[in-house]
């Protein structure tokens, strides 16, 4: 059986549709602003609250009615114009003979485009000070249950790979 949300979770599901902006979100639901970012991670690993920001993505696309390929085709019209070399013209409108293009926003679309079909992997490890575990108002922050052995052995790893290079910079032999 589904739990429900709470009526916070419900405007934080509502504020973060606005900008995906997850801390400013929580804020605007009414949580702490010193603990928002905090509170914004927890909120997110929360598997109703995914289903509900999901839901809500779902519901919102299908009010404006757009895809991703819509989405996609005017990528790919905006990289499209911004790659067509235009001619820079001087004060009396005459071609000087150099062309210009929109690199810039080309790139966007297509780091865009990129990052839709999966084409770059971003990676964002979340650790503690000094690779540490990490650690918010002198408690531990687990990840959720099923990940927790996952997130326990990398840890575990991480402190046997830190005291490997503690041992080899401090010459106290190969750890």
């Amino acid at each position: 059986m589904a739990r429900k949300l709470t009526a916070r979770q419900e405007r934080f599901v509502a504020e973060y549709l606005i900008d995906l902006n997850a801390t400013q979100a929580a804020i605007r639901a009414g949580y702490s602003q010193k603990r928002a970012s905090e509170m914004a991670y927890q909120l997110l690993q929360k598997p109703t609250v995914q289903a509900a920001v999901e839901q809500a993505k779902k519901a919102q696309a299908k009010r404006i009615q757009i895809t991703a390929d819509d989405v996609l085709r005017d990528l790919v019209e905006i990289k499209n114009r911004c790659m067509q070399a235009m001619p820079v013209l001087d004060r009396e409108g005459k071609e000087t003979g150099m062309w210009v293009f929109d690199a810039k926003d080309a790139n966007k679309s297509l780091e865009l485009i990129g990052k839709h079909l999966g084409m770059f992997v971003e990676k964002k490890e979340i650790t503690g000070k000094d690779g540490g575990p990490l650690v918010a108002g002198g408690v531990l922050v687990v990840p959720e249950v099923d990940a927790a052995d996952a997130w326990l052995k990398r840890a575990e790893e991480t402190v046997i790979e830190q005291k490997i290079v503690k041992a080899k910079y401090t010459g106290g032999g190969d750890g």
